[in-house]
């Protein structure tokens, strides 16, 4: 077969779907040695997709913005002359005219009341794009079980629609650990590790974490901030909160890992999750987590972590307590992290994507 995956989602800077693309790379170009693969690029090469490509891949070019107008009414014209089997766009933002040969993956379905920006509405526009992406394409990965079960809820097509786990993330391979910034003391701190986007839920977790048993403990943020949102910013000047909280910005993977690594335990208060890459790199590093309960944040955190109402900065507070105060919780707690990690495996993704792939080519005639 000649896959066609679409990469023109992988930015310098770390995101979750460029997270996905090259994970999901890696493990195919590793453990696929019979099929061709280009992989699809808007104009220069990145230097992580290049760190990846082997000798089974080239690249094409494809000079369209990755999402909108353009990408939808006009991509396929660069397309379909690279002559693919199958096309995987990772996204919601299908192309037309490439239906019947068609992978896409939708990594959450908005819902009403949960704002992912800084804007506080719902978008009815993006929730038809993944609606007319899902009855489109030949089929749908999901990257839950929740989100599969919400996709089919909205909008039907079940036999189309596949749950599989991305694929870990580059994190995890191991290697060099920085030292952690002046100021912040290892097995002190509380972890998030994220955008500061409002589905955060990162004022609650600051109010929570002003609670005065919580004075001799630090939080530490790691992910930058987003657009024009700054509530998080102002929270911690009004809580008086500048002298613990840490506010990180864009983290270096060698930095991330001593995050992880000495952590009390990562704190996940979102609203609206369709996997959480966070949850799946904690469960990795044996750490503790405490979780809302929303989303797809109990499938993934399983066992391996306290779950929380995200709406009560009590119930936030009262686990952050625990686990601070209670080593032989903290230990259990990290136990089954490492027991769990064994799910998110990226040899495991990557032959489910290929199976997804040889049913894809197969309907369309090609295989």
């Amino acid at each position: 077969m000649r896959i066609g995956i679409d990469c023109r989602l992988v930015l310098d800077k770390p995101t979750g779907i460029g997270t996905y693309i090259l994970g999901l790379l890696r493990d195919l170009l590793r453990l696929d040695g019979d099929n061709d693969y280009v992989l699809i690029v808007r104009d220069r090469v990145p230097e992580a997709l290049k760190a990846i490509a082997g000798p089974s891949a080239r690249f094409a070019r494809c000079p369209l913005p990755p999402m909108g107008p353009k990408q939808k009414l006009l991509a396929a014209r660069y397309l379909r002359p690279l002559r693919l089997d199958v096309y995987h766009y990772p996204h919601h933002d299908l192309p037309f005219g490439l239906e019947e040969r068609t992978v896409v993956t939708i990594h959450h379905l908005p819902e009403p009341g949960i704002s992912t920006g800084p804007a506080k509405i719902f978008n009815p526009l993006l929730v038809g794009s993944i609606g007319w992406a899902v009855a489109r394409a030949r089929r749908t990965i999901a990257v839950s079980h929740y989100t599969a079960r919400k996709l089919i809820e909205r909008f039907g097509h079940a036999e189309r629609i596949i749950p599989i786990y991305p694929p870990p993330s580059d994190l995890l391979d191991e290697r060099e650990e920085a030292p952690l910034p002046p100021g912040i003391r290892a097995g002190s701190y509380f972890l998030f590790v994220g955008q500061r986007r409002p589905h955060k839920n990162l004022v609650r977790l600051l109010r929570a974490f002003a609670t005065p048993e919580l004075r001799p403990y630090q939080l530490v943020l790691s992910g930058p901030p987003y657009r024009g949102y700054r509530e998080p910013e102002q929270w911690v000047a009004e809580l008086g909160l500048a002298d613990r909280v840490f506010l990180l910005g864009t983290t270096e993977p060698s930095l991330l890992r001593s995050l992880y690594r000495n952590a009390l335990c990562l704190v996940v208060p979102s609203l609206l999750e369709g996997f959480g890459y966070p949850v799946a790199e904690a469960l990795h590093f044996g750490l503790a987590i405490v979780s809302s309960d929303r989303g797809s944040l109990p499938e993934i955190v399983g066992d391996a972590g306290l779950i929380v109402d995200p709406l009560s900065t009590e119930a936030l507070a009262e686990a952050m307590i625990r686990i601070a105060r209670e080593p032989e919780l903290r230990q259990t707690l990290r136990e089954r992290a490492l027991d769990r990690s064994s799910l998110f495996s990226g040899e495991r993704s990557a032959r489910s994507v290929l199976e997804v792939y040889r049913e894809v080519a197969e309907m369309a005639g090609s295989a």
